[in-house]
């Protein structure tokens, strides 16, 4: 694993807001470094990306070779009911921002634009595969999910129709729906991006059988998907239970995913 350097507190979004990401980069600056946009949990209304998870991620990719983006995002003000929800879609559309930022200002951070990644963690999750399966992309008024060439899926929801606490749920069906990465990916239409997804089957927040619906769904499109079940592991985890699984599965799959070909190198140098 290489040292790194951090940029803390770029901004991505217009002068009017105040949410800010960490640029993590390897420290030499040689290469046009692949880049995953990191978009943490915390149900929509809490979270930040200078957690401890966030930082513990993040840290890990940037020493194997690829660049993150760590994204705050709009949060909603309370954790039930039409509170818990407001924040949406502003929060899809500040990590869509994020893929734009990228594509935009890559070249001059020393980063691939052809090479990125989303990654997120419980709600960060959702929010990735709302992102790389399109739900952005109209309200955004661009393809963002065209950018995304891989998905990594810490123990996101895929349904919200299946959440047992009525408090928590979206304030109408519609919204569930457009918030449901399951929508997305049973309308996908042209290419998807491979998807890794890393869940605990003792997790409490969001049942495990999120992670065995999206493989069901994945599979039923066609759609690559890695499948990282840990045994007895609770919601909201980072490297521990098992650093050594979940450190290869993700630095291999990223590695996979991103490396540069010939047709990447050429649009890099461009």
């Amino acid at each position: 694993m290489g040292s790194i350097r951090i940029d803390t507190d770029v901004a991505f979004l217009d002068a009017s807001r105040a949410e800010r990401a960490d640029l993590y980069r390897p420290a030499e600056t040689a290469t046009h470094y692949p880049i995953a946009v990191f978009l943490h949990g915390g149900a929509f209304h809490r979270g930040d990306k200078a957690s401890e998870r966030s930082q513990t991620l993040c840290r890990l990719l940037a020493e194997s070779g690829v660049a993150v983006l760590s994204v705050n995002y709009l949060l909603s003000p309370g954790t039930e009911g039409e509170k818990r929800w407001q924040a949406w879609p502003t929060n899809l559309l500040d990590a869509a921002s994020a893929v734009r930022f990228v594509v935009q200002n890559g070249q001059k951070l020393g980063l691939d634009p052809s090479r990125i990644a989303v990654v997120g963690a419980s709600a960060g999750g959702t929010l990735a595969l709302l992102l790389a399966f399109g739900a952005a992309d109209t309200l955004a008024g661009e393809p963002i999910s065209d950018s995304i060439c891989s998905v990594v899926n810490f123990y996101g929801r895929i349904d919200w129709s299946r959440h047992t606490d009525e408090k928590k749920m979206p304030s109408s069906a519609d919204i569930a729906r457009a918030a449901s990465p399951l929508t997305w990916i049973e309308s996908r239409q042209g290419v998807s991006p491979p998807v890794l997804t890393f869940h605990g089957d003792n997790d409490q927040v969001v049942p495990v059988e999120h992670a065995w619906l999206l493989d069901e769904a994945l599979r039923g499109r066609g759609i690559p998907h890695e499948l990282v079940i840990l045994p007895g592991v609770p919601h909201a985890f980072a490297l521990e239970p098992s650093p050594e699984t979940i450190c290869d599965r993700l630095t291999g799959f990223l590695a996979m995913q991103l490396k540069q070909t010939t047709a990447t190198s050429a649009r890099s140098e461009s």
